[in-house]
């Protein structure tokens, strides 16, 4: 692909499609804004879904410490990149260009459920290393797996945000 159609795919990755409804939040856009305003709202559905669908190592890790900064922040905001190798993050970015940002949400609990056993009564430092070493491609399911993996899951914990996931478009529920 030639550099200007990766810029352009990027900038329509990032772009609202439907500005005028302003209950409508479709793109990046806002990922890396000044102070990060999605990334706030992506974790915040990243701890609701994790806590509903992975729910006994999310309270693990609760319990021990292990802030979701030192992995799934990093996920989110570098879609991938400098953890896992990169014909993983090919595979992935195909993924969330097919189903917008809950793609990365969907992504991140596949990869958490793949290796929930591995991580359950770890220390902390374990935990962390293991997690690193995802770059090296050690300690990974294959791609597709965690693809596989990640179809079992919705962010409908997002519910809990007043928010509701659409087919992979995410709306703004109003406020009763």
């Amino acid at each position: 692909m030639k550099e200007e159609e990766v810029f352009w795919t990027f900038i329509a990755f990032t772009k609202d499609t439907l500005k005028h409804d302003p209950l409508h939040i479709d793109g990046a856009d806002g990922l890396y804004n000044d102070k990060f305003p999605k990334m706030d709202f992506l974790m915040k559905c990243f701890d609701n879904a994790f806590a509903r669908n992975v729910g006994d190592l999310k309270k693990y890790l609760d319990e021990i410490a292990f802030p979701n900064m030192l992995w799934v922040y990093k996920w989110i905001f570098i879609l991938f990149l400098l953890s896992f190798p990169f014909a993983y993050c090919l595979r992935f970015w195909d993924y969330i260009f097919g189903y917008g940002l809950s793609g990365i949400l969907r992504l991140s609990l596949g990869i958490v459920a793949l290796t929930k056993n591995e991580l359950k009564d770890k220390d902390f430092t374990y935990i962390n290393t293991f997690m690193t070493s995802f770059k090296n491609g050690r300690n990974l399911p294959s791609a597709e797996e965690i693809i596989e993996a990640c179809l079992l899951y919705t962010s409908d914990a997002a519910d809990d945000l007043l928010c509701v996931d659409l087919g992979g478009r995410r709306i703004i529920k109003k406020k009763k």
